[in-house]
């Protein structure tokens, strides 16, 4: 099986072009940041000291959500490359059992997912460190890399519930970019959730999304909200995290442990979701 996940991995990283186009809704949003909305945000916020800081942190949180969405997407879309051109029917014919080859798959994009989040995250602290003297305190590492492997779990089976009803390769580049353009608007990168009428805000909290790019700001963001909200009213501190989507308000404003949980829930009932619509679609698989 390692050598099928091997495989895919080559596949990918081979790909310049395929690279690219699973990073550009992340880039997107990093771009439209840097170019309009970073002076746009910053304006409500000139009070609150540090503010450039605060917001590069927001928006390194939001990007790392949309590049998990989308990387590990393009990922398995190698899944129905591979049923397509029939492939998949030769590796059939090798050792490996149908549970080995779909198992390759989802390995395959979890690991493609982190490895890119890693990329970005890393990228990102060096131009902000070098344009805003933003600093990252190591000490936060594991914790982040963690959560880069919850997020590319819970995003992989949600590909793989989406791409069940895909059986044609001229598809996935529709799919790639509906995905990575509604990407940034569901981790609340393109506009601040505050900003979103109530309805489309309780629209977007039913999608993990949110609460992925919530528990990436809470731990990016918390050392940096205390020093900049220090001498500033709790009420102040309050808004900005309810605002800017720091915190999840279902009734109360949900806690760390309770975002996560409910992420990780998202992922379990794509992948309970998925696993009878992914047996049914690789019936396509011979033909």
């Amino acid at each position: 099986m390692w050598s099928l996940v091997q495989r895919n991995l080559l596949l990918y990283f081979k790909n310049k072009g395929r690279i690219f186009f699973s990073l550009l809704g992340a880039l997107i949003g990093l771009f439209l940041y840097l170019i309009f909305l970073q002076s746009t945000i910053k304006s409500d916020w000139t009070k609150v000291p540090d503010a450039t800081k605060l917001l590069d942190l927001w928006l390194i949180s939001g990007v790392l959500a949309i590049t998990a969405i989308t990387t590990t997407l393009n990922a398995l879309c190698q899944m129905i490359n591979d049923r397509q051109s029939h492939q998949i029917n030769d590796l059939m014919l090798t050792d490996q059992s149908d549970l080995a080859i779909q198992t390759s798959y989802l390995l395959s994009a979890v690991i493609i997912g982190t490895l890119m989040q890693l990329a970005s995250f890393i990228i990102m602290e060096i131009y902000f460190q070098w344009a805003d003297k933003i600093h990252f305190n190591l000490g936060l590492t594991p914790k982040l890399i963690g959560v880069m492997i919850l997020s590319s779990l819970v995003w992989t089976a949600f590909g793989i519930l989406i791409l069940s009803f895909v059986h044609k390769v001229e598809s996935l580049g529709l799919i790639n970019t509906i995905i990575g353009a509604a990407a940034g608007f569901f981790v609340c990168v393109y506009i601040p959730i505050g900003l979103i009428p109530k309805s489309a805000q309780t629209f977007i909290k039913c999608t993990p999304a949110p609460y992925n790019a919530a528990i990436y700001r809470k731990i990016l963001m918390g050392s940096q909200l205390s020093q900049s909200f220090k001498h500033i009213p709790t009420s102040v501190l309050t808004h900005f995290k309810n605002y800017m989507g720091v915190n999840i308000k279902w009734g109360s404003v949900l806690s760390m442990p309770k975002l996560t949980m409910t992420f990780i829930a998202f992922g379990i009932i794509f992948g309970l979701l998925a696993i009878p619509l992914s047996k049914i679609n690789r019936r396509y698989k011979v033909r």
